[in-house]
């Protein structure tokens, strides 16, 4: 049985795993991904440009293999760390932080509940 679109997209990603892509942009590993599963790719190619990956959907309709691109979003990470001593003692600590993004690209590989 042949694959579907999204599958050799989502499968030739996989495949470049700890791997450089193009210049290693986001943007590289979506159009590279696309191209080797025989879809066509962005329009669009500046830096800063709004890409055009094809019809949009909602988010609600997203499924395995999509292409998303994020626009002026947020990453809210939770580092904790605990450490213990063969005395017994130790410490906790839990930091956190934001990381400002102004533009991103991503290919869905699984979407939760």
């Amino acid at each position: 049985m042949a694959d579907t679109m999204s599958q050799k997209v989502v499968g030739w990603a996989h495949s470049k795993l700890r791997q450089r892509v193009g210049r290693g942009e986001c943007w590289d590993l979506a159009d590279q991904a696309l191209r080797a599963s025989g879809a066509r790719t962005s329009k669009t190619t500046g830096p800063d440009d709004n890409y055009d990956w094809g019809t949009p959907v909602r988010i609600e309709q997203v499924v395995r293999g999509d292409i998303l691109q994020f626009r002026n979003w947020n990453v809210k990470t939770t580092t904790e760390t605990t450490v213990r001593f063969t005395d017994g003692s130790g410490y906790h600590n839990t930091n956190e932080g934001i990381a400002r993004r102004p533009h991103h690209t991503g290919i869905v590989e699984h979407v939760g509940g």
